[in-house]
């Protein structure tokens, strides 16, 4: 996902069988979105899918969390939380 955000890569992978594997620039990806490529916005949908799961488990790990501390405490972090949710989805431009 580095090639989205003009990052460098925060992880790696080592194949146990035979694999094929793409390369995908950057550069040229944006060129396919830019121009429509549909494809390209297949990518793009199936990552939006995938982190959108990966935020809820996170949000339900926090939330069970929550659940093991204080009631005084817990009123004071869901709301902190909602206010993270708020900023998230305020400040964030499609």
């Amino acid at each position: 996902m580095s090639f989205l955000g003009k990052r460098n890569r925060s992880a790696w992978a080592v194949a146990t069988e035979p694999t094929r594997l793409n390369h995908v620039d950057g550069t040229q990806f944006q060129l396919l979105l830019d121009q429509g490529d549909v494809a390209a916005y297949k990518v793009i949908h199936n990552f939006a899918i995938l982190i959108a799961g990966r935020l809820r488990r996170v949000e339900d790990e926090l939330l069970d969390a929550l659940e093991a501390i204080a009631p005084e405490k817990r009123e004071a972090k869901l709301a902190e939380l909602q206010q993270f949710r708020d900023t998230l989805y305020r400040d964030w431009g499609f």
